[in-house]
């Protein structure tokens, strides 16, 4: 039988080397325990830290400490608030083993930010990549944090002047929302130093209260959520779609998929009201991306224009449109008389019919087979501060939008490129015959998002992506002015309301804003 004094000394050893440190950088079967596990959740700042589970993975308080310390007094979205400047911060825990890949690379910190007026926020902060890099300096620790993009300088950038006090259009201040949608693993998208892909695409209801959010990678098929200025709970439509659009009577048609959504696939088109949750599905269909026009669903794929009646799923083939579609990109005019599309690298008009084709010659080499569904060119893995390339090629066409104007006399073309081409992204404004009425340049690289049109006709709004940033950007085809909207450390994509009076601002990093956009009042 055992001395209790033996057992005593054993059990104080056993919690001297799990959590007193130094005793815990020992090798014990705690420790042992979160490394084969991959996961350790802990106070950095508590005394009782079993540091050998934290061997892998480093405790990144440090590193994250002088970032942090840099913020105070500064102004944005999330984590930071765009009116009261932040005062304070606490490292509350840490997370490891988060990712079932390469956990060792990766570590997660909860820190509350504390603003002015005594209001707090906490938020994840991810880390990664750690061990030893040289920028210049040669330095040991973690890389890269959720925090770097908050210090890129909020310049000026070619062919983007920001908006100045007096601009004609402006955003106002921004007011955080109800919505608490629950963004997951999307958030990485948001927090990362190179991802520009916003995980998270939103889009207005036509009564102005409600939102369709697209969260995760929306080209494998992301979940489909609905949720809406009154506070109430988000509601998830589908875990695995494609593409989705409301309709005019407050319902939304969508495509669903198994993820990954395969590229030539068929995929169920179906129908469902948000208010009672009521789904109907009108049958399978091909092509990925749909447009909504009265009462009917157009889709295009590789072979043809098609479209679906919302009414009973009776499926037409209109006109053809050749294996060299771009399937992100159609449109249909309100009354329905006029397709646009994208065909290689350029854009084509159509009558549904399939009278009266026009070909518009963007410039671009074709980006896209349709039939294997791969990229022809490889973007660039990271991106670097805007600067003009070392070396010029060919600009190659990496995302195409297409909008047409409220009374469909007009459409917008928004054409984003790969970095290191000798064009950057360009808004061109066409009308029905295909005449160009603008060819704007709206940025010195990147690709951009969704046009949209404010309800005069007259203004376009949407978010464009050049190297180390986002930018709101709003063109006046009248005049072609090109105006930035975006302010420093906001670092947000938008959505225009359909009223075209207010923006709803995310960064992907947890919560929605609403800003109103102030147009200039003329001097009386």
């Amino acid at each position: 039988m055992r001395r209790p004094w033996v057992m005593a000394l054993g059990s104080v050893l056993l919690l001297l080397v799990s959590f007193v440190s130094p005793f815990s950088y020992l090798p014990n079967p705690l420790g042992l325990y979160h490394l084969v596990s991959g996961g350790y959740r802990y106070d950095p700042h508590s005394p009782l830290v079993n540091r050998f589970a934290t061997l892998a993975t480093p405790d990144p308080t440090p590193t994250l400490t002088p970032k942090l310390q840099r913020l105070i007094g500064l102004t944005g979205l999330d984590p930071l608030d765009p009116e009261r400047p932040l005062v304070g911060y606490r490292v509350r825990e840490i997370v490891t083993g988060q990712r079932p890949w390469n956990n060792a690379d990766y570590a997660e910190a909860l820190v509350e930010f504390r603003y002015a007026g005594g209001d707090a926020r906490s938020y994840g902060i991810p880390v990664w990549q750690y061990g030893e890099y040289d920028d210049g300096v040669r330095r040991t620790g973690w890389r890269y944090t959720g925090l770097d993009r908050l210090f890129a300088d909020h310049l000026a950038l070619p062919d983007l002047p920001l908006a100045a006090a007096d601009a004609e259009l402006r955003p106002g201040m921004p007011q955080l929302t109800p919505i608490a949608l629950d963004l997951g693993p999307a958030l990485s998208g948001g927090w990362g130093s190179v991802l520009d892909d916003p995980r998270v695409r939103a889009r207005w209801a036509p009564d102005g209260r409600r939102f369709l959010f697209h969260v995760g990678d929306t080209r494998a098929g992301g979940a489909l959520w609905t949720a809406s200025l009154d506070g109430a709970p988000p509601r998830q439509i589908a875990e695995h779609a494609l593409d989705a659009a409301w309709i005019a009577d407050g319902r939304l048609a969508y495509l669903r998929c198994q993820a990954p959504c395969p590229f030539g696939g068929r995929f169920e088109l179906v129908v469902a009201d948000p208010a009672n949750g009521a789904e109907r599905a009108l049958g399978r269909v091909t092509g990925r991306t749909l447009a909504i026009v009265g009462t009917a669903v157009y889709l295009a794929d590789g072979e043809a224009l098609w479209r679906v009646s919302l009414d009973d799923g009776a499926t037409e083939r209109l006109t053809p449109l050749g294996a060299e579609t771009y399937r992100s990109a159609l449109a249909i005019t309100p009354d329905a008389g006029r397709v646009a599309y994208g065909c290689g690298g350029d854009v084509c008009l159509a009558d549904p019919s399939g009278a009266d084709v026009l070909h518009i010659g963007l410039g671009y080499p074709a980006p896209w087979n349709a039939l294997s569904g791969t990229s022809s060119v490889t973007p660039l893995p990271f991106p670097a501060p805007t600067a003009i390339p070392t070396t010029r090629l060919t600009s190659s066409l990496a995302s195409l939008t297409l909008a047409w104007s409220p009374d469909g006399t007009r459409l917008a073309i928004a054409a984003g490129v790969y970095p290191g081409g000798d064009r950057g992204p360009e808004l061109w404004i066409v009308d029905r015959a295909g005449r160009a009425l603008r060819r704007l340049p709206i940025g010195p690289d990147g690709t951009t998002g969704e046009p949209t049109w404010m309800p005069d006709g007259r203004t376009v709004i949407l978010t464009t992506f050049p190297r180390g940033g986002r930018r709101i950007v709003a063109v006046d085809t009248e005049t072609g002015r090109v105006t930035d909207l975006s302010q420093p450390r906001w670092d947000a994509f938008a959505a225009l309301a359909p009223d075209g009076e207010r923006l709803l601002l995310w960064n992907g990093r947890g919560n929605f804003w609403l800003a109103p956009l102030m147009r200039r009042t003329a001097a009386r």
